[in-house]
């Protein structure tokens, strides 16, 4: 069977199952609301030890499913005691991946404005053209974050002592073993430490991307930090999306997390996040990513689709940023339709938008809608697979629309789908 065929074969069995556990949630959610509005994005984040034993009882019966199976099977629900000991988990490693994000932006500046002052550490100084601020940035930034991680997986109070697999967007994966023996390897970090490094050079975008999975749980945590406004977004496993305008660079700011907090400490304030309102294509700002030539006329082609003779707006960012923005309602709906991105650059992105309210969908090869799964990553197991071999398995490329309401997204698909006939 041609490797196309193959693939079209596995997509369209995972359609089907996506559609089978979205209509279960959607009817848990509906009687989820008969006890409690609130209970419905409770559910939706993942908050499942704030709704009613009511609740979750009625939902189990209209299942059709015993109540121990509904809890560790069907919906993937913790009790009250493991979702506490996730979620602690899961902080301390946001707190980790928040300070190294923090920490690459910092050294990016500082690198960028002073070039020729600002030899990378570990790189040999001839072989680094300090008019080269793409490859500079790219330098700094993976040594900054590297910086943070190995003072944290030293530190025996800390989770990732234990080990860690780490997955970069241009190096070579690898077994980080930390202060273990390397017996139990669960955590997976992946990055991308500078996404867009021309956009860091001309310091007009560029993000620093990290995100954790946990083996048997899915995505706990994940981070990005914009570059060109400073701004940093964060969301731990059961918690809504965090956001911090970092202050200017201070090279005596100390960029190691305190352990002894429950959040991530950052240099900076602060602020809510929220996605707009907009339900409609006509009134909405969209992100397509244009960034590569490549792209641009398939892009171009079936985004017409899109366009409307009203105020719609399009944008070009790449990778997470696009999911961001509508994360904190910057704009309305972020789609990529074309090749797809590989998880490095968008599961932080989806993650975050999700922990804020945005509505997140796959898209399929129809133009279909399905609700994305951050619960245990298949695909990530077989690249962690390969790592301990020292094979390498490039990452599946994946389609999406993320949207600040379904209504948008269903519109979005929708018109996309003229394209097919």
């Amino acid at each position: 069977m041609k490797t196309s065929n193959l693939l079209d074969k596995l997509n369209a069995e995972r359609f089907r199952e996506e559609r089978k556990r979205q209509k279960l949630s959607q009817l848990a959610l509906a009687v989820a609301a008969k006890h409690d509005e609130r209970h419905v994005r409770r559910i939706e984040s993942g908050q499942w030890h704030l709704v009613s034993e009511a609740a979750v009882l009625d939902i189990a019966k209209a299942l059709g499913k015993p109540i121990e199976f509904f809890f560790k099977s069907e919906l993937k629900v913790l009790t009250r005691d493991e979702h506490r000991a996730l979620q602690a988990e899961a902080t301390q490693i946001a707190q980790a991946i928040c300070a190294a994000g923090e920490a690459a932006l910092n050294k990016a500046a500082f690198a960028l404005r002073n070039p020729h002052r600002f030899p990378p550490a570990q790189t040999d100084p001839s072989k680094v053209n300090p008019s080269d601020k793409s490859k500079l940035a790219d330098i700094v930034c993976g040594e900054a974050i590297a910086e943070v991680l190995s003072a944290v997986a030293r530190n025996r109070n800390h989770v990732l002592s234990d080990g860690y697999y780490w997955i970069p967007e241009e190096r070579e994966a690898a077994w980080i073993p930390g202060l273990s023996n390397g017996a139990i390897k669960l955590r997976t970090l992946i990055a991308d430490e500078a996404d867009d490094t021309p956009a860091f050079a001309t310091g007009l975008g560029g993000t620093v991307l990290l995100a954790c999975h946990k083996a048997g749980v899915g995505w706990i945590a994940a981070m990005v930090a914009d570059f060109a406004r400073r701004r940093l977004y964060y969301r731990v496993f059961g918690a809504s999306t965090v956001a911090v305008q970092l202050d200017e660079p201070n090279p005596h700011h100390s960029l190691l997390p305190n352990l002894d907090l429950q959040i991530a400490e950052l240099h900076g304030r602060p602020f809510h996040v929220s996605p707009s309102t907009t339900e409609t294509l006509a009134d909405a700002s969209v992100n397509l990513y244009l960034g590569k030539a490549n792209r641009v006329l398939d892009t171009a082609r079936i985004g017409e689709h899109l366009l409307t003779k009203n105020r719609a707006a399009i944008h070009s960012h790449g990778g997470s940023l696009g999911p961001v923005l509508v994360a904190d309602g910057s704009i309305d709906a972020a789609v990529e339709f074309v090749k797809g991105f590989k998880r490095i650059d968008l599961i932080p992105g989806l993650f975050i938008a999700h922990g804020a309210g945005a509505k997140v969908f796959l898209l399929t090869e129809d133009f279909e809608l399905s609700e994305f799964d951050f619960g245990p990553d298949s695909q990530l197991a077989e690249i962690v697979k390969a790592a301990d071999k020292s094979e390498r398995v490039e990452s599946i490329r994946q389609r999406f629309v993320v949207a600040a309401t379904t209504e948008l997204a269903e519109e979005i698909a929708e018109r996309l789908r003229k394209h097919i006939h």
